[in-house]
């Protein structure tokens, strides 16, 4: 059973009649295609390159992350909270259901359309990265992969150093997506 997949043969080639394939095995070659077909690594010169790459991409995906927490912890600060409540459900003889997943009583703003169409733009580029860093780990190249890992953990070293007291609405684990 071959566990390399050839290049379809209508990509264009442009490597001097080299043969790429995307290996479906874990492997540490250093002729690959990353992602899409005009991105291949002819030597170890090119997928250092590729490799630096994919690490300040997935920094990248960390400062985006930590941006995001401290924008929405700006927006918090610079409004005024408002309690909201929610109407508690009670059973058929009429005490009060406690909800499975905690109080739904808290604190909260509600953001403004262009603040709202900024989360949205931030969460959306985070969406991005973390789908096209999962693509490039596809390669299962040892090199790609660990290029992401380190990459991600260079990026929380440096960006993600506040401790936050809880974990909820923008505060996630940012492991999720790679």
């Amino acid at each position: 059973m071959d566990l390399h997949m050839p290049v379809p043969p209508h990509a264009p080639s442009d490597d001097g009649g080299m043969t790429h394939s995307m290996s479906m095995v874990w492997n540490w070659d250093t002729n690959l295609t990353i992602v899409f077909p005009s991105w291949k690594t002819h030597s170890s010169a090119q997928l250092a390159v590729a490799c630096v790459v994919v690490f300040a991409l997935a920094a990248g995906y960390e400062w985006i992350q930590s941006y995001r927490r401290s924008y929405d912890r700006a927006l918090l600060a610079a409004a005024p909270l408002r309690r909201r409540k929610v109407d508690r459900p009670t059973s058929p003889s009429g005490d009060l259901v406690r909800p499975l997943l905690g109080d739904k009583e808290g604190y909260g703003v509600r953001a403004s359309d262009s603040q709202q169409l900024s989360r949205s733009t931030l969460h959306f580029i985070s969406v991005f990265l973390g789908y096209f860093l999962m693509l490039t780990s596809m390669s299962f190249n040892g090199y790609i992969i660990f290029s992401i890992t380190a990459g991600a953990g260079a990026g929380y070293f440096m960006f993600s150093k506040e401790i936050v007291a809880s974990v909820g609405a923008g505060n996630e684990s940012s492991a999720g997506c790679h």
